[in-house]
């Protein structure tokens, strides 16, 4: 069966999503046609499957590209039994709702209602006019976690939806207590000192410097703070000067699940996750989770018991978790990990996530053939 994906500015540095749609395509064994803006040709995905569609000039607004480019496009997609089609609000998705072949919306946040407190009025006319007929002829609607489903339902509700969450294909380590021993010694942290771990970019929506402030009220002397990730809105120098932080650029691979493994916690204070990817990376890797609100995983974890989720992102909340976790006994804070990997395993398996689109798939196609479709 042959399966299509089909988004916006397939490249990275646009964050999570681009990995999402990535994961798509490995479960699924499709193309990926990006409607790309040609500022980010230089830094898009490039692989054999993957096909760009250039976007410039005036219409690249509305990301609509010229007629020549869509050629390609079209080409790939013929013969193509469904697709994916990730992303709102832009002309990828008018092209997708026209090509008669049967879709699933993947807003990936899309629908979150932060996304409608900045360019509200254009993103309101567009799902009053051509949204509405993008989700009136789509077979459904996939959120990553019950919770971005619940935010999403002022837009959704009336239309048929699942829930999957994304895969996380787990880094296995070999030896995990070497792991630890050579990151910390790397890093001067002592063996038995405890560990708090962010990673992600450093942008004011991950809040790393609220995550800093509140290490700096919670710790104690044999405390420390790592932040991995790459410079964004902030620079490492932004986030140094404190004892005990160390702002370490960004990682990947191997290196990054040896990183996970010689920390003690994981802390994510994000504004906004309808999914998080770092936070099911660091339950897999069997690490307590200090959560804000805004990562919408909480739906998921809230009877798992895997550790902190704070109901507000008051400071005195977040600095008091940090404290539980950093003076929590060893085995309880053992405990609350294997939870949470044991969670993890169970909900963000590669082969999981495989069986259940093909399900939405066999599921939408079977929708679309009755005669009430």
């Amino acid at each position: 069966m042959n399966v299509v994906s089909v988004t916006l500015d397939y490249a990275a540095c646009t964050g999570g999503s681009a990995e999402s749609v990535r994961q798509f395509a490995a479960a699924l064994g499709g193309p990926t046609v990006s409607f790309t803006s040609a500022s980010l040709l230089d830094r898009c995905v490039r692989e054999p499957n993957v096909v760009h569609v250039p976007v410039s000039g005036a219409a690249s607004f509305y990301s609509v590209p010229n007629r020549s480019a869509l050629r390609a496009a079209e080409e790939r997609v013929r013969g193509a039994s469904f697709v994916f089609c990730h992303k709102l609000f832009r002309y990828h998705c008018d092209w997708v709702r026209g090509l008669g072949i049967p879709y699933c919306i993947v807003p990936h946040g899309g629908l979150d209602p932060w996304v409608f407190t900045y360019r509200a009025l254009r993103k309101r006319a567009w799902m009053a006019s051509l949204g509405r007929q993008f989700f009136e002829r789509s077979a459904g609607v996939l959120f990553a976690t019950a919770r971005e489903r619940e935010k999403a339902a002022p837009w959704a509700d009336r239309y048929r939806s699942w829930v999957v969450n994304w895969p996380v294909p787990y880094g296995q380590v070999d030896d995990p207590e070497g792991a630890r021993r050579r990151v910390r010694a790397r890093l001067g942290i002592a063996p038995g000192d405890r560990v708090l771990l962010f990673l992600g970019r450093l942008h004011s929506m991950k809040r790393p410097k609220e995550t800093v402030a509140a290490f700096a009220r919670a710790a104690t002397p044999e405390a420390h703070l790592i932040l991995a990730g790459p410079d964004d809105e902030y620079s490492a120098a932004d986030l140094t000067g404190l004892p005990n932080v160390h702002v370490i650029g960004p990682v990947y691979g191997t290196a990054k699940w040896e990183l996970y493994h010689a920390a003690d916690a994981f802390v994510n204070l994000s504004a906004r996750e309808n999914f998080g990817y770092t936070v099911a990376e660091a339950l897999a890797a069997g690490l307590p989770v200090v959560l804000s609100p805004g990562n919408d995983l909480r739906g998921e974890l809230d009877p798992i018991r895997c550790g902190c989720l704070l109901e507000t992102d008051s400071p005195d909340e977040i600095a008091a978790a940090l404290q539980t976790v950093l003076s929590a006994p060893r085995d309880m804070l053992g405990a609350m990990g294997a939870r949470g990997r044991a969670w993890a395993l169970a909900n963000t398996g590669v082969d999981r996530f495989r069986s259940q689109l093909m399900n939405i798939v066999e599921e939408a196609l079977e929708l679309c053939s009755s005669p009430v479709f």
